[in-house]
């Protein structure tokens, strides 16, 4: 891949999502290199409306004839982490391991695991980021996670195979299914606790990067089971569900460049990032499970020409297709449908290596019945990445 180019691009920005930039490093007596890496970082939020949180929670937006505060200021510093990488060669080459966590746990504050992993370079075990998302088309943001639409941002449990640039993954199953459970209609009106999400197989993913000249594009795919056991019928059904995904970055120069990606599937649940429906329902009037289609797209402009400083912009979107949960008359209408992201932002280092930002974004939420609503936030960084 373009790799040089695409590294001086991106080289301030993708400090915002936590590469090994610098580290200290330890040499072992048995040949094992230990690196100790990670950052500290305070944000400063101003949501100008509603208050959305550490992250940006679109069900905090308020939509239409709903009321509510204005003005919340918060600091935290739970994006915060710490990383040890080892590496120890073999005579087959280099296996790695690291483990790695921050502080975005229990909603903000608690230790949360990002990475556990050992790799050699065919195989790798334990948990990173999902085979299904890469950073080809992530736009930097001071917001943690950034633009919706784009391929899953999370870290999953996994056994991946790497051949060049192809891979396969069997990750865990359920656990991006975009909410708690899934659409559940039970005609007669009771709490349908007779149903039970079933997990019967891992999920299987698969994905292809690679350059074309100055472009480099990633080629994402999954493939899961969506199970739901009926307790009173002794019974089970499943629909077989997916996501493709493209995402691609176009280098004009080392200091430009051009992002986005388009994603889509049914089934797809948060393997597309952002994705407000669940993975599924299920049809109790014919004792069906069904999967629901969502599609979501991003784009977003780079430049790296202002001495330290990187001004980026980047739009997202992602759209829930409720038509077939409709057409058996389940009551959609409170679900979100359609949610946008837009951020402009300047980061900038200075002659010691502390990182700063300031951003804005502005984040929409439509519900299935039409009525929407918008929220501003204004958000602030300080970084020391070591």
């Amino acid at each position: 891949m373009n790799t040089k180019t695409s590294a001086k691009v991106m080289a301030i920005g993708l400090s915002v999502i936590a590469p090994l930039a610098q580290s200290a490093t330890i040499n072992l007596d048995n040949g094992t290199k230990l690196d100790i890496y990670g950052y500290a970082k305070l944000d400063l939020i101003y949501d100008v409306d509603a208050k959305m949180g550490p992250i940006v929670n679109y069900g905090a937006i308020r939509v239409d004839n709903q009321s509510g505060s204005d003005g919340h200021a918060d600091l935290h510093v739970y994006e915060t982490r710490l990383g040890f990488k080892t590496t120890t060669p073999k005579d087959f080459g280099n296996v790695e391991t690291v483990v790695e966590g921050e502080f975005f746990g229990g909603g903000g504050g608690e230790w949360l695991l990002n990475h556990a992993y050992v790799k050699t370079d065919r195989i790798l075990a334990g948990q990173t980021w999902s085979n299904f998302s890469n950073f080809i088309a992530k736009t930097p943001t001071i917001d943690f996670l950034g633009g919706v639409g784009q391929t899953v941002l999370d870290q999953q449990p996994q056994l991946r195979y790497m051949q060049g640039g192809f891979s396969a993954a069997l990750e865990k199953p359920g656990n991006l299914g975009g909410k708690s459970k899934i659409f559940q209609e039970d005609p007669l009106g009771l709490s349908p606790t007779f149903l039970e999400e079933q997990n019967s197989y891992p999920d299987l993913t698969m994905q292809y990067k690679s350059n074309l000249a100055s472009l480099d594009y990633g080629l994402s795919g999954v493939i899961r089971n969506v199970e739901i056991y009926n307790q009173v019928e002794d019974d089970e059904d499943s629909k077989i569900g997916y996501g493709l995904g493209l995402s691609v970055r176009n280098n004009f120069s080392e200091t430009f460049s051009i992002q986005g990606s388009y994603v889509f599937g049914d089934g797809i649940g948060t393997y597309l990032y952002g994705n407000p429906a669940a993975v599924g329902f299920y049809d109790s009037g014919k004792s069906e499970v069904d999967t629901i289609k969502a599609h979501g797209a991003t784009i977003g402009l780079s430049y790296n020409g202002l001495n330290n400083g990187q001004i980026n912009v980047a739009y997202g979107m992602v759209d829930a297709d409720y038509d077939d949960a409709r057409s058996v008359g389940l009551d959609v209408s409170e679900e979100i449908e359609t949610i946008s992201s837009i951020y402009v932002n300047y980061l900038w280092a200075d002659s010691y290596g502390i990182n700063y930002g300031v951003e804005v974004g502005n984040h929409k939420s439509e519900l299935a019945d039409g009525r929407d609503g918008d929220a501003t936030r204004i958000q602030a960084m300080v970084k020391y990445v070591f």
